[in-house]
């Protein structure tokens, strides 16, 4: 696993745009607020560009966000097709290898995801706040990962803290599995 998913702070950072489209975020250190790994939606065609614009129809359209570091070397991937009824988004590493999922539960207000790994086996639960992205990850009750609102910065725009705990081991799937999880 690349050192840099083995941190246990980032700072996530949200271009300011007018029309925003597209999924697309800076992934910085906390300690210089250096860009660290940067996020990118990809692929998009131009039916999903027409209904991004509007908030409702976005949480249905399909995405292809990439993570890559520094050097435009692949970290993650997070992919979903269009969504009818419950969505599920699929999350692949460097090698483009299927390494989690995370499912919706059907009836859930806002948004409780299950997250599987590749062999479709539960590593916990994300819980999403639905009015400010803001999350939390657990595993059999203890709290490994959330992502948290942060003042407003000069831009506008909020970042968000992702903090994971630190007593999860260095390459642990779940340190994948949360950072993929700030796209929702």
């Amino acid at each position: 696993m690349n050192p840099i998913l083995n941190r246990d702070q980032f700072i996530i950072k949200e271009p300011c745009g007018l029309f925003k489209i597209n999924n697309n975020y800076n992934i910085c250190d906390p300690k210089t607020n250096e860009t660290i790994i940067e996020v990118k939606e990809v692929n998009t065609n131009i039916i999903t560009k027409f209904f991004s614009f509007n908030k409702g129809y976005k949480q249905t359209t399909p995405f292809d966000i990439t993570f890559n570091d520094k050097e435009h070397k692949p970290l993650l991937r997070v992919k979903r097709g269009w969504v009818f009824f419950s969505p599920e988004i699929k999350i692949f590493d460097q090698d483009n290898e299927l390494i989690g999922r995370l499912s919706h539960n059907f009836l859930s207000v806002g948004g409780r995801f299950k997250v599987y790994d590749k062999n479709n086996d539960l590593m916990g639960k994300l819980n999403v706040k639905w009015y400010s992205g803001e999350f939390t990850f657990t595993k059999e009750g203890q709290k490994l990962g959330k992502k948290e609102a942060n003042k407003w910065d000069k831009k506008g725009t909020t970042p968000y803290n992702v903090n994971i705990d630190p007593r999860l081991p260095k390459d642990a799937i779940e340190r994948k599995l949360i950072l993929a999880s700030i796209v929702l």
